[in-house]
């Protein structure tokens, strides 16, 4: 499956390359044709713009990871929050505990009074 889109985009990146290659108006639009050289061209316009593109997409990327929901392969925007990470709808069950807070609280309370009364035993 992965090598399959990764076929797709390889020679999707062909075509564009190859369009971009041998039309003009592509070329104008781009404004690599009549400069007074190729490394005015590029720095003047289309790598600045590719610096650019990349950094708006990871900007994009970054923001959308942090609240879409994180159970893997899941899409959704996180809506719950589950020890301050978001969840969706049809997995913030999932993530919760088994056990509240509370009942952990207490069960550590009941450990160390036990504890305090064996240690009151002894002495």
């Amino acid at each position: 499956m992965r090598l399959r889109w990764l076929t797709v985009l390889a020679l999707a990146t062909l075509m564009v390359a190859l369009i971009c290659a041998y039309d003009r108006d592509v070329l104008h639009f781009l404004g690599w044709d009549g400069q007074t050289s190729d490394n005015y061209a590029a720095w003047s316009g289309s790598v600045p713009a590719l610096f650019t593109l990349v950094g708006m997409s990871t900007l994009i990327t970054g923001m959308w990871s942090h609240v879409n929901c994180h159970e893997p392969g899941c899409w959704r925007i996180g809506k719950h929050k589950v020890s301050g990470t978001p969840w969706c709808s049809a997995h913030h069950v999932n993530a919760r505990p088994e056990r509240s807070e509370r009942e952990l609280l207490e069960e550590i309370s009941a450990h160390l009074g036990a504890i305090v009364s064996r240690l009151d035993r002894e002495t």
